[in-house]
Order: C-alpha cells, then structure tokens, then sequence
C-alpha cells in the first residue's frame, strides 16, 4: 500500500485516496525530450509471502502536438525475502571489546551471528564467505564443523601465497548451515574466530566485508545483505633520520636530523615517545649537546646522553594525530676516524597510543667520512705456488682540500708468506718526486710519499710466490701508516687483502639450461671452463660426466656448441668424456650437449656431478673440483577448460575446468586461479565454494565472487582426471562478442606444470523486435494487418518464453475477425474489439525469424502511433517496437460519401485510401501527385 509520497518533477497530480492503488492524472507536462520521475515509498505486509511479484501499470497516456497518444505500460518485480540476517562485529581478543585497536602482531576476534527472520519456516544451507585482508593470514582459533547448526560445515583457509600469480587471501567458508523458525531454540547461531594480526600490519582502520548470505527457505534460495565490521591498528610515530651535511673529514661536524611523524588517522595522541640512537657505529664519534636544550618534541620531552655522549635518548616525546616534530644535534667526527660509508640505526620507537603501548621500526641512515684513504689489492690471484701476482697500492685524496705529504708506508711481505718478495725493479718516486719504494730484509717502505688536495696515487710491485707454496688465503695488512694532512699528523688505517694461492686454478661449472623437462624429453647440458691463472694459458684440460649415476638411462645426445677445442666423445652413452680442452691466460669457454631423458623418468630433482677437472698451466699441473646441478624432471599436467556453448546477457552458463595427470606419479598440491571480471566486467560465479572437488581437501573458493582460485587439488596417475564445472551468471550489461578468458599457470605445490587454459565466452543477442501496419494508411472505418516480426537471424541459440504486451493507441481496436496468424508458437491473445494484443510464451530458432499478424480495425481518423512494451525472452530483452498509422475520413458523418465544401489539397494519401468523391460548385484541386 502507499505510504508516501518522495518526489515528483512531472507537476502532475497523484491521487491516493484508495491506498492499494495509485492514479497520476492531470497537469503533468514535459517539454520535448525532456523527462521526469515520479518516486514514491510502499509498505509492504507483515504478512506477505516471500517470492517474486510482478508490478505493471497501465499504459500512459497523454497530450502531443493537440492529438491524443498512448505510450507503454511499465513493469517491474518485487522480490520478498526471508534470507537469514547476518551480521559480523570485530573484538578485541583480550577485553572483547567492540571496536578494537591493536597492534600489528596483536590478536582480534571476529563474532559472527546468523538470525532466521522467518517465523514459519526453518532456513537450511546457509553459506557465506568471508575474505580477509592480506594482514590477516592466519587464524590461533577457528570455529570447528556445526558452528551454524547441525550440518554446517566451517572451514577456515590461511593466505595462500602463489609466488608468482599474488596470492589467495586467507578465508572462512560457511555451507550446510540450518536454522529453526523465529521465536524457537535454535533460530540463530554465534560463533568466534580468532585472526592473527600481522606484524607488518600498517597503522590504519581495516574494514571486511562478506559475501551475501543465502539460504533455502520453503524451498526457495533466498540471498540476503553481507556483514561488515572494521578494526584499528595502531603504531608508535615513525622514524626517520638523515645526516644533513655529510660527507664530512675526520676531526669535522656533522648535523644528525630526526623526524618523528604521527598518522594522520590514528585514534588518538601518541605521548611518552622514546627511543635511542647508539653512535658507536664510528669510533670515537660524540654528540656535542647544548647544556640546556629546546624541547626536541612536546612540552617535557628530552633528548640526553650517556657519560661520553655516545649514546642519545629521547624520551616523554608527545604528537598529536598527523602531527610530526623533527629536531637535530650536531656530532663530532673523531681526528683518526677511518674514511668510509658508516650505517647509523636507532632503536625501535616506543610510545602509548590511546591507552596502549605500542612500537614502530627503528631509522637507519649512512654517514660518508672521507679523508686520505689507502688501500692494497693483489691483482691476477689465485696464483699458483712458483708463479708471479701483483700488489697495487692506491693513495686516494680526492676528497680533502689540503696536501697529504710524509707519507710513510710499511708492508711486511714476509708476514704475509715467507719468502715473498718483489721480482724485478722497483718503482722510483712513486709518490711524488721526494718519495722512495724500498725493500729491506721482509718489508716493503713508501717514505716521503706526497699527494696533493684533489689527485691520487698508485703505483704497484711484481711479487714471486715462493715454489711448494701450500694453497690457501695469505691475509696481508700493512704495518704502519702515516701522513700529514696540511699541518695535521694522521695515523692511515692498515690497508689490507688477502692473497690466495691455488693449484686448482681450473674452473668448472655445469648446468641445465631448459629443465625442468617431462619424461622423454630433451634437455640441454652446459659446461663452462675457466683458467683462473691471469697470466698463464691452460692446457690438456679434460673431465668425464657419469650421467647415468645421477638418472638411469640418462644419454648423450649430441654436441650443440664447442668453443674449448676438446674432444668431446660417449654419443649414445651415458657418460661423456672431454679431453683436450685449452684456454687462454684468464679465458672461459663453453661446451654445451643435448641429452635424452628416459620415458621411465619419474618426477624429482636428480644431482649430477662430474668427476674433477684437470689440466696444465705454465709446465704444473693444474686442477679444478667437479661441478654438480639438479636436473628437474617434472610431469606436466593437461589442463584444459570450456564453455558450454554461446549465452547472453543475465546467461547463466557453465564453465568446466579439466585436469588430467598423464604420467606415473600421483600429482598433488595442484592450483590455479581464474579472473572472471577480466573476461566481462560482473561476469559472477554462483554455486562456490566447492569442497573435495578435485581430490580429499581440495576447495574452489572464490573472491568476490569474480576470482576463482582452486587449491590442495590431488589427482591419481596414469590418467587421473578431474573435471570441475561452474555455474556463472552474465551481467545485463554484458555486450555481444567474443571474450577470452585465460586462467593462470596450472601449479603443483607453487611449481608452474601446465601453460594457461584458455577459452571464450561468446554472447549473443536477444532476437530484434519490429512492427509494421501494411497498409500503414487507411481510409476510417477500414482494417490493416499488423504484422510484428521477431528477428533471431544473428543468435546461435534459440530463444523461448518469448512475452511481449502491445496496448493499441485509443480509438485503435482488434478487428471483429481478428484473423491472426502467428509462426512464433506460444499463445496470442488478440481478442475482437479489445485494445490489447500479447504473446506468452513463444518460441523463435536459431538463425530463423517468425512473425504474428493481426487485422486491426480504426473507427476513428488520426495519426496513431504505437509503441509495445518489451519483448523478454530466455535471451533477454529485445525492448519494444514501434510503428504509425494514418487513418484518413473518407465518409461523412451520415456515412455518406464526403462532401468537399471548400477549395482543398488532397494528398496522394486521400487518392490511396478513398474511391469516391463528390465534389459540387467548387475546384478540386490537385497537386502533382
């Protein structure tokens, strides 16, 4: 019934005086083109039963251009519902407080009530979903099966991360419930999960929302509004801190900036802030604090040190919401500091944020000190014992704008290896045209070394590895180190690198370039050589690779690249045998092969190794470990999917995903994920989740609605095959066309074994609608056939329960005989003399059109338009049809033949329509036609 009325931009009148009954007449009126809304509220009864009511007004009528018109009926349906009512609320999983504010790591509950509103029927298999965010992975306590009734099932998912394709958000998945009528034991259900907050979680306010919730109420599905619920993590202001005016010299200033920052939408102040800042990070690095500071952040907070000053504090900070404080002290760099990049980082932030202690992650920032650096490195190691290595030294004072002179330098090679020493002359002036290289007893000296403000220097020494040299790392660090930086005597911190001797200067690598491969398959074999010696070829260098110790039959196939000059031999066998090899003084080559991998293969990861590589460099022999790679065979899945054929708009297609295990092993641990709202925008499933449906444990879940994701799939060998099919609904909007729609890869346990299934979706058209009058002029008092055509020519399906109303414009009837003729199946109604004409329940075949004809009979003279309502099928909605009739007076009003009284125009129309004319003392006029 009425209850009121909301808005009315028409400017006509509503009549409500009979409540269940509504009349809108007179003074409405719109300007051409224009439109207006009539909104009004209903009530609805107490009593009403649940289902679908169809509302239909008459047709409207109104005023154009002085001519009477009647326009369309208007329908839509009004669905009542008894759906159980859920609702979902957010606690606090220590007070169970509403509401609740927590900290990342913390623990929230999430109570869920689930009421059957109906008070005559009990509400059975209830489900809905619910989908958390990524923060919520996890679960400490999960409602167990019958958390909803007898027969519910209650299963909780953890995130699934899937690497490459994102991840599966953890969820609860609610099926099976029941309830008992309103006002009886047993008409809701309450149950509690506790959810772990992540300790990653950012501070802000995190809403969830769950699916709808259906339900069968006296044997009808009923869907019913989700549940939502938001919780609050809360976390201490962040940190972050920077040196403002590095790099700086040893014995300088440098500026130290803290900034605190408070978010903006945290629920309340932050106050007792604290951290600290260690500064031992650079020796003999100290804060230089003012005795009597400005608060750094807030009234009352303080920022000291520690005896030394090494160690600052802030503590008693205060932020309000989106409030931040940033607040600096100025530290002094120790004279002997080491030149270099030094990482600074706080503790963690401490604070209470609305009553509740709470952290946040500490700051790190990196401070540049340079200053003269010196630094050693031995070129062309490893070397072997007998053979020759470089030793570079690199003065480097770019950096300073004052001269280092005195340089003094000392190496005591023979703590390094004894019997070290230099081979050939030594470098003269090599810093500097006062400077002197010496060697004395065991020990290298730079004495007088100059290098001024802006420049470096370098300059290197040839040093003999003594014979039978054992092989290993020799550390080596200079001894003493001095210079003067302008006027400023400066002890240089040791500069140091190991030098390593090895006999195995041969290198061998080895892997599998295309794996991981099915039984049967080919795969490709890498081997890379390397002379580690800078300065001496290699040569002889062989090694043999035992492929069948790693994978029974596992064979040689064939060399695909040889660019070492080896022999290369064992095609057809399991072992291959490379002799002969050589390489240039610090060259790499590369020897590649192509294997066969047995049928028998079972899925797994193989390690094969060869034996050790040996060789000769400068007149030794030389030799390098054995390589070693996993070879992966895998069986890949057959993985397919399809439509079950064309659809249209609101559809209600099929979509069947099949996965078939083709080899021996049992394949477990399968997924995939699809994106239906990437093949048509609201393109929806309906009838997930699905449980065990490609295995025990396996589930279908989706997200939304639109994301399907299948998880834990297990399939027996040898030809185990699951087939899972979906029920989807095509949105009204959807277009006509083609759609693709593309799964991800096919996983097993994370590991891609299948390409993409891929499949399209092709929707097709509602049949067209047309009408034509033919004659579409007439004389008044004749019939014309109306003929309606239903069009479905472009649509591979047929379309049935074809439904269309068509009010004729007033003064417009059924003719007395009616004589229709209809090709479109189903029942028309066209009765004599009334002014309606319908179709129920027809039916049009693919590729094909039908039609339905009536006569119709026009008493009156006018120009009548007239316009269907929308024909509905099971392939949607066709819209409406429309044609003009004229009816011209060829009779006067005594029936007599029509006496002109004036001088006229008759049109062609008159000369079709009327055969006869009278016409007395006047001119008949005639046009061209």
């Amino acid at each position: 019934t009425f209850d009121s009325l909301l808005s009315d931009d028409c400017g006509g009148v509503l009549d409500t005086a009979t409540a269940s009954l509504l009349e809108y007449s007179g003074g409405g009126s719109l300007a051409p083109g224009a439109a207006c809304t009539l909104s009004v509220r209903l009530k609805v009864p107490a009593a009403a039963s649940t289902g679908t009511f169809t509302n239909t007004t008459t047709a409207i009528m109104a005023t154009i251009g002085g001519t009477g018109v009647t326009g369309n009926t208007a329908t839509d349906v009004l669905v009542i519902s008894t759906a159980p009512v859920l609702t979902k609320e957010f606690l606090d999983a220590t007070t169970l407080a509403a509401d609740p504010v927590v900290n990342a790591g913390d623990d929230v509950i999430v109570r869920f009530t689930v009421t059957n509103p109906s008070t005559t029927s009990s509400a059975t298999d209830v489900a809905f979903e619910d989908f958390f965010d990524t923060m919520l992975a996890t679960a400490s306590v999960t409602p167990g099966d019958g958390c909803c009734g007898a027969g519910s099932i209650c299963t909780f998912t953890p995130l699934i991360d899937l690497v490459s394709d994102g991840a599966i958000p953890a969820n609860l998945a609610i099926s099976g419930g029941s309830l008992a009528p309103a006002g009886m034991a047993g008409d809701s259900c309450t149950f509690d999960i506790t959810l772990d907050v992540g300790v990653d979680a950012e501070a802000g306010i995190y809403p969830n929302t769950t699916s709808e919730i259906s339900a069968t109420v006296d044997g009808a599905t009923q869907a019913g509004d989700p549940g939502s619920d938001s919780f609050t993590v809360i976390s201490a202001p962040s940190l972050s801190k920077a040196f403002t005016d590095d790099p700086v010299v040893p014995g300088g200033t440098v500026t130290l900036e803290f900034t605190l920052t408070h978010a903006a939408d945290a629920p309340g102040d932050a106050t007792l802030i604290t951290f600290t800042d260690d500064l031992t990070f650079l020796t003999g690095l100290t804060a230089n604090l003012p005795p009597t500071p400005d608060p750094p952040c807030g009234a009352g907070s303080t920022l000291t040190g520690n005896p030394g000053n090494t160690l600052l504090t802030l503590l008693d900070g205060t932020l309000i919401p989106g409030g931040s404080c940033t607040f600096s002290v100025t530290l002094d760099v120790a004279a002997a500091a080491a030149a270099g990049t030094f990482t600074n980082t706080t503790s963690g932030v401490g604070a209470t944020v609305d009553g509740l202690a709470t952290t946040s992650a500490p700051a790190t920032a990196d401070l540049g000190v340079f200053g003269l650096t010196f630094t050693k490195q031995f070129i062309g190691d490893p070397v072997m014992a007998g053979g020759t290595v470089t030793l570079e030294f690199t003065l480097d004072n770019t950096s300073l704008t004052d001269d280092a002179t005195s340089i003094f330098i000392d190496d005591n090679l023979g703590a390094v290896l004894p019997g070290l020493a230099p081979s050939g002359m030594l470098p003269a002036t090599p810093c500097g045209p006062s400077s002197t290289l010496t060697f004395s007893g065991t020990s290298l000296s730079l004495a007088g070394g100059e290098v001024a403000a802006g420049d470096m220097c370098m300059f290197s020494v040839t040093l003999l590895v003594p014979g039978g040299t054992l092989d290993g790392n020799y550390p080596n660090a200079t001894t003493f180190n001095f210079a003067f930086i302008g006027t400023t005597p400066v002890f240089l911190p040791p500069a140091t690198d190991e030098l390593t001797v090895a006999s195995t200067l041969l290198a061998l690598s080895k892997v599998f370039t295309n794996d991981p491969v099915t039984p049967g398959g080919t795969v490709n074999l890498e081997f890379t050589l390397t002379n580690l010696d800078a300065g001496q070829a290699a040569s002889t260098i062989g090694f043999t690779d035992a492929l069948g110790a790693a994978l029974a039959d596992l064979t040689f196939d064939s060399v695909l690249l040889n660019d070492c000059g080896a022999t290369v031999s064992g095609t057809g066998t399991t072992t291959i045998t490379i002799d002969d090899a050589s390489l240039g003084a610090g060259g790499t080559c590369t020897i590649r092969v192509s294997l066969s991998v047995p049928v028998a293969a079972a899925a797994g990861f193989y390690t094969n190794t060869t034996s050790a590589v040996t060789g000769m460099i400068g007149g030794s022999a030389a030799s390098g470990t054995a390589a070693s790679d996993d070879l992966e065979v895998v069986q890949l899945l057959l993985f397919s999917k399809s439509f079950d054929g064309p659809t249209t708009a609101t559809g209600t297609p099929k979509l069947t995903f099949t996965i078939t295990t083709p080899g021996p092993d049992t394949a477990t641990g399968i997924g995939f994920t699809d994106e239906l709202d990437d093949v048509i925008t609201g393109l929806i499933e309906t009838n997930l989740p699905l449980f065990d449906i490609c295995g025990l444990g396996s589930s279908l879940t989706s997200t939304s609605s639109s994301l399907l994701a299948l998880s834990g799939g297990e399939l027996p060998p040898l030809g185990g095959t699951c087939s899972i099919e979906v029920d989807l609904l095509v949105p009204v909007t959807a277009t006509v066309g083609a759609f693709p729609n593309t799964t991800s890869n096919l996983f097993q346990s994370g590991l891609p074994v299948a390409d993409p299934a891929t499949a399209d979706l092709t929707v097709v058209p509602p049949p067209t609608f047309a009408k034509a009058f033919l004659p579409d002029a007439i004389g008044q008092g004749f019939d014309t056939t109306l003929t309606f055509t239903i069009d479905n020519t472009a649509s591979a399906l047929a379309a049935s329960g074809l439904d269309f109303l068509d009010t004729l414009p007033f003064d417009l009837v059924v003719a007395a005989v009616p004589a229709v003729v209809n090709t479109c199946g189903g029942a028309v109604v066209a009765a004599p003399s009334s002014a309606t004409i319908s179709l129920a329940g027809g039916t049009v075949g693919a590729g094909v059109s039908c039609t339905i004809s009536v006569q119709v009979f026009a008493p009156s003279d006018g120009v009548f338009m007239n316009e269907t309502g929308d024909l509905t099928s099971s392939s949607g909605n066709s819209g409406t049809a429309d044609d003009t009739l004229t009816v011209i007076a060829c009779l006067a009003a005594d029936g007599a033949n029509l006496t002109l009284g004036s001088a006229v125009v008759l049109g062609p129309e008159f000369f079709e329509v009327c055969n006869t004319i009278k016409i007395e003392e006047h001119f008949l006029v005639l046009g061209p036609d």
